[in-house]
């Protein structure tokens, strides 16, 4: 029971630290220089001009490009908008872990989304790698640690586990008796008979019903005494 415990606690705190690690690799990414257009553009500008083509897409300005680049633009807002919203939801998941679970293949179909961004750029080549920067690598590992810290904080917990306190067992006099007969007997120790408790019992109520006997028969004796 206590590996239980403490494995559950080490999991707990492992998915704590990957959640915390991802948000702060997101955070480093906004900053960090992500794609290079006409001069290295930071990753918070990438973001809020994803925000700002769905927001024209939405709004319906003419000139757009639409089709698949656009449909994509839109769910990469939307994955960027939940993974805003993780600390707030593993608030409010914090005890169900069956919500957590969702949650966390929900981030994992997000992550997989997100790198296929990647994947739509090696399409051009590799050199098309030269394009981009730590913010954007920053940016695709963040979601791969909130995911899988996540699913540490989701996994089932032990349900056999009541109490975690040491549970103190008790023996009775027979079993310590022969603990000591075994200890005895592997250790070559040859004791001296101790007599049984059974017997002392009846010892003592025999000397018991003898001595009542006694005084009952004094009476006797004194009356035969006075008539002599």
């Amino acid at each position: 029971m206590a590996n239980d415990v403490e494995n559950e606690a080490r999991t707990r705190k492992r998915g704590r630290w990957l959640c915390r690690a991802g948000w702060a690799t997101f955070a480093l990414s906004l900053a960090l220089p992500a794609i290079n257009v006409f001069g290295w553009v930071p990753g918070w500008v990438c973001l809020w001009s994803v925000y700002q083509y769905v927001w024209a897409i939405l709004t319906g300005i003419d000139g757009l490009v639409r089709g698949g680049l656009a449909n994509y633009y839109t769910g990469l807002a939307v994955t960027n908008t939940l993974f805003l919203a993780t600390p707030l939801l593993h608030r409010l998941f914090r005890g169900d872990l069956r919500r957590l679970r969702r949650l966390a293949f929900i981030m994992g179909g997000a992550t997989v989304y997100t790198w296929v961004y990647l994947g739509m750029v090696l399409w051009d080549g590799v050199g098309a790698l030269g394009s981009f920067h730590a913010g954007f690598y920053a940016w695709l590992i963040s979601f791969a640690l909130v995911t899988a810290g996540t699913l540490q904080l989701s996994k089932k917990r032990t349900t056999s586990v009541i109490n975690q306190q040491p549970t103190s067992f008790v023996r009775t006099e027979e079993e310590m008796a022969a603990v000591r007969e075994l200890e005895d007997y592997l250790h070559g120790v040859v004791r001296p008979a101790m007599p049984r408790q059974d017997d002392d019992n009846q010892d003592t109520i025999q000397a018991g019903i003898l001595s009542r006997i006694r005084r009952t028969r004094r009476p006797w004796a004194h009356t035969r005494a006075v008539r002599a």
